[in-house]
């Protein structure tokens, strides 16, 4: 199970963009995130590999983690100028009626709040994670092959910028 919200510190920011997650709608539309009702792709005429190498997918791996503050994780709503960034750069068509309000009418509105969000959040991540030594990049457990004097794992931060190797590196 997906926590999207909560996991982030975890994780090291936003998963979507096939960091290790994304979304087809019931059109075949390959979609950053759930939330994030964007394509460039469809799984209907191109790879699932295609669909993960193309412009946008990359464009939004090369940003993550989004915000320094793992807290506020989300391109849409925590950072909404970096998904305006990425949509101006690579042209996704919306796949959801007023899709494009986030990038329209709702922009300002949206930078408000992240404004709010990042003043409140400063000290909890401050406070509750930087103070207390719980920051991104976790050192990975020891796999296997670890234990047997093999090679070690590729990092999670490795692996993000192509998500056909992250896969590869995996030990469940």
């Amino acid at each position: 199970m997906i926590d999207f919200w909560n996991d982030a510190p975890l994780a090291g920011g936003c998963i979507a963009g096939g960091r290790e997650y994304f979304h087809i709608n019931n059109k075949g539309d390959v979609e950053p995130c759930i939330f994030t009702h964007f394509a460039t792709d469809n799984a209907k005429t191109k790879s699932l590999r295609a669909c993960l190498q193309s412009d946008f997918f990359r464009a939004i791996r090369a940003r993550q983690p989004f915000n320094e503050n793992l807290l506020m994780p989300c391109m849409l709503i925590d950072n909404p100028w970096v998904f305006r960034e990425i949509h101006a750069q690579c042209n996704p068509y919306p796949t959801h009626a007023g899709a494009e309000s986030l990038v329209g009418a709702l922009a300002p509105g949206l930078d408000a709040y992240a404004g709010h969000l990042a003043e409140m959040m400063a000290p909890a991540w401050q406070e509750d994670w930087i103070a207390q030594g719980r920051v991104w990049p976790f050192t990975p457990e020891p796999d296997a092959a670890d234990a047997a004097g093999g090679a070690a794992r590729p990092r999670a931060a490795e692996r993000a910028s192509d998500p056909l190797q992250r896969s590869a590196g995996r030990s469940r």
